[in-house]
């Protein structure tokens, strides 16, 4: 028997999915925002696959789709702007020829590490008002919902 309406919608008054979901567009929002004020025509999405590349190159596009959360069609697009601006390049794999490898370019590594210290201020910024233990008590938390849904399996788990 389903639950009454009124009861689910108490539920999701209380539940995290919502603060969750609009944290997460503020966040993406102002992080956006500092990358354009130093300069850099970057998105969080871009910035996300630039990230994940520096941490281990030659990822094949669908692996590199999941460990960033993206679907197939988004990673293209994001890899179309990537690649067009030189920061990126795609090689086909050298054992299945309908698959490509991902790997940064010289240049993309140098825009990656421009950014790195716009995210390290921005970080700052966000969380400042945050002592150590309750930063990471919300890291163990988002680590658990991540684990529960199948974080792991995509390469989504935080990164120490």
């Amino acid at each position: 028997m389903e639950k009454p309406l009124d009861n689910c919608l108490e539920e999701l008054r209380r539940s995290p999915l919502l603060q969750l979901s609009r944290t997460v567009v503020l966040l993406k929002a102002g992080v956006r925002r500092a990358f354009t004020a130093e300069g850099h025509d970057i998105t969080p999405e871009q910035w996300g696959v630039l990230h994940r590349l520096q941490e281990g190159q030659g990822l094949s596009q669908g692996y590199l789709a999941q460990s960033v959360s993206k679907d197939k069609t988004t990673m293209v697009r994001i890899l179309d702007s990537l690649e067009s601006r030189g920061l990126v390049e795609r090689k086909r794999d050298s054992k299945d020829r309908r698959s490509f490898r991902i790997y940064l370019t010289e240049e993309g590594r140098a825009v990656w590490a421009k950014l790195v210290p716009v995210v390290a201020r921005f970080n700052g910024q966000v969380f400042s008002q945050v002592n150590e233990r309750d930063l990471l008590a919300v890291v163990q938390v988002l680590d658990a919902i991540t684990d529960k849904l199948g974080g792991q399996e995509c390469g989504c788990q935080h990164l120490e």
